[in-house]
C-alpha cells in the first residue's frame, strides 16, 4: 500500500510540474510509422528500441496528408481521428480498431473453404500536460486462417494438467494477439487490450508502463526481442547519460501457458517467468549507433514448486543479468550487439547475438542478421528497398527445461521462425498519393528438418517454443514465402487502409518429392497500428 500511495504522489506530482517540454508520447509500433520514423531520421540513428518517442521525432508532421480538402467530412476521414479533443493541457484522441476482410484458401478446392478476418475495437491515445501521454486499444477478434498458420497457432496452444500425469495442448495462441477458443470449428475467436502510460519525469528520464511489445533493432526481424508474442505487463526505464550514451532497463512478467494443476480461483493461472533485459547504447557520431543487449528469463514458479526471484534478473548491467557467464538453472538468456549505419538514403544494419547452451555440453552458439535500407530508391520519391538476411542455428534460444526458452505465451520473443534457419528477405513498396504496392519475398532454408507432412510436423515451424534436441541431418526444407499488397491508405494517423493481398506459400523437401503449397486472395479494410507476423 504504502509503495502505491508513494507512486501516486509521484505521479501526481509529475502532472502538476509542467513545462514547455516536447510531447512525451509512444510512436505507434506497427511496421508503417517504424520504416517511416527511419527513413525521416536520414543520416541520424535517433532510436533502435521500438516504439520511438515524439521527443525524439514529432513523425505525425513528418508524414502529415497536406492534400487541401474542401469539406469538413474529407478532412475528419482523410487527415483526423474520429474523436479529437485538445484543450491547452489535455488532449484525447479516439479511432477505431478494425480488420473486416473476406478471402479464398485457393487450394481448399471443393471444400470452399472461406477465409475472414473480423476485428472490432476502439484505439484511444491521449496527453496529460506535457510530460504524460496513454495509450490503449481493445477489440474483439474472429478469424479464420490458412492451413500454415492455423497449425502454427495451435502448436501454440496452453498446456493442461492430465490426472494421469502429463499434458494436454487445447486452443491455439495468435501472434500480436492473443490464446483464443475454437469459432466455427476451424476458425478462432479471441479478445485482446493493450495499454501504455508514459512518463517524462526529467529531460533524460522516461518511464513507460504497460503491456504494449517492443522491437529492438531496424530491420524486419529481430534476432534479440521482437513483438511477435503477445502483451505483457512490464516496466521500460529510459535514460540519456549524454548526447553519446543511453541507457535502458526493461522489466517484465512473461508467462508460459501451462496451467497450474492447483488453483482457489475459478480458472487455473498460468505459470510465469520474470523477465528482465538491459540495453546500453553508444554514438560516437550521430549516424552511427553500437547497443549492447543482454536479457534473461527467470522461472518463478511451476506446477511443482516456487523459484526465489533470483539476484541477476534485478541486476541493471549487462552480462551480470543474465546466464551467459554465470550458470543458473532456474535461468536462460541471450547477449548481442545491434549495430546501425545511417546515410541519407542509405540505412545498413545488422545483429550478432550470442546463446549459452548447456546440452549435450556447455557451449556458445551465434546468430547474426545483417540489412540495408534504400530509401527514395533510385532517385523515385516514396519507394523503399530492403534486403536481410538472418541465420539462426538449432538449439538456439533453448534450453534444458523447454518452459525456461526464450518465449512468451508459447512464442517465440525474438524470430516468429524459432531457431534452425537460414532466412533472406526482400521488401518494397512504391506509394503514389494515396495509392501503395508492397512486395514481401521471403525464403526460409531449414536444414535438420523431418520429412513429413510440413503443416503437421512440428520442426517446419522450428520449435515454436524452441527446445533443445539432438542435432541430426535428415533432410533440407526450402520454403519460399510471397506476398503483394495493393492498397489505398485514407488515414495516416490510425493508418486507416482498403487493400487486396495475395499470398502464397510452397514448402518443398530433398528427402521427398511432393511440394506443399498455399495460396490465397483476402480482401478487407483496416486500421493499423500494432503487428502480426505471419510470413513464417
Amino acid at each position: 500500500m504504502k509503495k502505491i500511495k508513494n507512486f501516486i504522489l509521484f505521479l501526481s506530482f509529475v502532472i502538476s510540474t509542467q513545462s514547455l517540454w516536447a510531447q512525451s508520447e509512444s510512436l505507434p509500433l506497427n511496421n508503417f510509422y517504424r520504416v517511416e520514423f527511419l527513413h525521416h531520421s536520414q543520416n541520424a540513428v535517433l532510436e533502435n528500441f521500438f516504439p520511438a518517442n515524439e521527443t525524439q521525432m514529432d513523425l505525425e508532421h513528418e508524414i502529415r496528408d497536406s492534400t487541401v480538402l474542401y469539406s469538413d467530412f474529407a478532412y475528419w476521414l482523410l487527415q483526423r481521428h474520429w474523436v479529437s479533443v485538445e484543450k491547452p493541457n489535455v488532449k484525447l484522441y479516439i479511432s477505431p480498431l478494425i480488420d473486416f476482410a473476406l478471402g479464398d484458401d485457393v487450394n481448399a478446392g471443393k471444400s470452399k473453404r472461406k477465409l475472414f478476418r473480423n476485428v472490432r475495437g476502439a484505439f484511444v491515445k491521449g496527453e496529460i500536460g506535457k510530460r504524460v501521454s496513454f495509450l490503449l486499444s481493445f477489440a474483439e477478434n474472429q478469424g479464420r486462417f490458412l492451413d500454415f498458420e492455423d497449425q502454427y497457432f495451435r502448436n501454440s496452444g496452453e498446456l493442461y494438467v492430465r490426472t494421469s500425469g502429463g499434458y494436454d495442448k487445447v486452443n491455439a495462441v495468435i501472434p500480436g494477439g492473443a490464446r483464443t477458443k475454437d469459432f466455427k470449428v476451424d476458425a478462432f475467436d479471441y479478445a485482446y487490450s493493450i495499454g501504455m502510460l508514459n512518463i517524462q519525469a526529467t529531460k533524460k528520464l522516461r518511464f513507460e508502463l504497460g503491456n504494449q511489445g517492443n522491437f529492438v533493432g531496424s530491420g524486419y526481424r529481430s534476432l534479440l526481442l521482437s513483438d511477435n508474442s503477445i502483451g505483457a505487463m512490464g516496466l521500460r526505464t529510459i535514460y540519456q547519460i549524454s548526447p553519446k550514451w543511453s541507457y535502458q532497463w526493461i522489466l517484465r512478467n512473461n508467462r508460459n501457458l501451462y496451467r497450474k494443476p492447483k488453483t482457489r480461483f475459478v480458472e487455473s493461472p498460468y505459470e510465469n517467468k520474470f523477465f528482465s533485459a538491459v540495453y546500453l547504447t553508444y554514438k560516437p557520431i550521430k549516424n552511427l549507433a553500437i547497443s549492447w543487449y543482454s536479457t534473461a528469463n527467470s522461472l518463478r514458479g511451476d506446477s511443482l514448486i516456487r523459484h526465489k526471484m533470483q539476484w541477476q534478473s534485478w541486476m541493471p548491467i549487462p552480462i551480470l543479468n543474465t546466464d551467459l557467464a554465470l550458470k543458473n538453472p532456474v535461468m536462460n538468456g541471450i547477449s548481442g550487439f545491434n549495430l546501425e549505419f545511417a546515410l541519407k538514403k542509405w540505412r545498413f544494419y545488422g545483429q550478432f547475438v550470442a546463446d549459452r547452451i548447456n546440452y549435450p555440453k556447455t557451449k556458445l552458439l551465434f546468430s547474426e542478421q545483417i540489412g540495408v535500407y534504400y530509401f527514395d530508391a533510385f532517385g523515385i520519391k516514396n519507394w523503399w528497398l530492403q534486403a536481410e538476411y538472418n541465420h539462426v542455428p538449432i538449439n538456439f534460444y533453448g534450453a534444458e527445461n523447454p518452459k525456461l526458452s526464450y518465449s512468451n505465451a508459447q512464442l517465440p520473443s525474438a524470430h516468429p521462425e524459432g531457431n534452425n534457419f537460414h532466412e533472406f528477405i526482400i521488401r518494397s513498396q512504391y506509394e503514389w498519393k494515396r495509392f501503395y504496392l508492397q512486395y514481401t519475398g521471403i525464403v526460409y532454408l531449414t536444414p535438420n528438418s523431418a520429412t513429413t507432412n510440413v503443416w503437421e510436423d512440428h520442426s517446419i515451424l522450428q520449435s515454436i517454443v524452441p527446445t533443445i534436441f539432438s542435432p541430426h541431418v535428415v533432410a533440407t526444407t526450402v520454403t519460399n514465402y510471397h506476398k503483394i499488397e495493393l492498397g489505398y491508405r485514407w488515414n495516416r494517423k490510425y493508418n486507416g487502409t482498403v487493400y487486396v493481398d495475395f499470398i502464397s506459400r510452397v514448402s518443398s523437401n530433398s528427402v521427398i518429392s511432393e511440394k506443399w503449397k498455399q495460396q490465397a486472395i483476402l480482401v478487407g479494410v483496416r486500421t493499423s497500428l500494432f503487428n502480426q507476423y505471419f510470413d513464417f
